[in-house]
């Protein structure tokens, strides 16, 4: 009978993978997976001056740069590590702006 034993996993990002900027997010839930799906920046135009002008936009355009199917197991991994960072960043967030802290 063997035992179980953990491997470590070595992270590895290859020096060529460019970071994405996104901020447009699509999660949908099929076949027993979840889907994520991540949007290029959308930016409106620029109406400067055109008051009339945002009654005439029916759609702003979003176009997918990644998507990402996860089992629910990692999805739930996944919720859990995001609490976690946003939660250091947001406590960083607050410690910037105590009086001296500049």
């Amino acid at each position: 009978m063997t035992e179980g034993r953990q491997i470590p996993i070595e992270w590895k990002i290859p020096e060529t993978m460019r970071a994405l900027f996104a901020n447009q997010m699509l999660v949908t839930q099929t076949d027993g997976q979840f889907v994520v799906t991540f949007f290029e920046a959308v930016v409106p135009p620029v109406l400067e001056g055109d008051t009339e002008g945002i009654k005439r936009i029916e759609s702003v355009p979003a176009t997918a740069i990644a998507r990402i199917a996860l089992p629910p197991s990692k999805m739930l991994d996944i919720i859990k590590a995001l609490q976690t960072s946003y939660a250091r960043y947001s406590e960083g967030e607050k410690q910037s702006h105590l009086p001296g802290k500049e």
